[in-house]
């Protein structure tokens, strides 16, 4: 799978993270995304949707197994995304949570916590 396919997977993942969270809220999310991320060398950093992409690519042939989401803030109408890379080695694209829908796992906040902007 090219870095191009595996983004646009990933980014079909996140809006389908956002759609679970405006179910738990009852309202539409419209703002762009934000990504606390956490993964070996990263405890929540907050990182673009843009530096995500470009962070959870490993190459053509190897992918992280599992990469949890979940929209567990909202900071004004922006979705803040966990996302978290599970610690299994890396494997092939049929090695991942969805195979070839590759390694997103997508959960349920049980409460989304509202942040408002200054």
């Amino acid at each position: 799978m090219t870095k191009e396919e595996f983004i646009q997977i990933a980014r079909l993942s996140i809006r389908e993270t956002i759609a679970l969270a405006e179910k738990t809220e009852g309202k539409s999310i419209k703002g762009k995304p934000i990504v606390k991320f956490f993964c070996p060398d990263s405890n929540g950093n907050i990182i673009s949707e843009e530096e995500f992409m470009s962070r959870i690519f490993i190459d053509d042939a190897h992918f992280y197994r599992i990469i949890d989401l979940a929209v567990t803030e909202l900071y004004g109408d922006r979705p803040v995304i966990f996302a978290r890379i599970s610690g299994h080695p890396p494997g092939s694209l049929k090695d991942t949570w969805n195979g070839l829908r590759g390694p997103f796992k997508t959960l349920a906040a049980d409460k989304i916590r509202q942040i408002t902007e200054n």
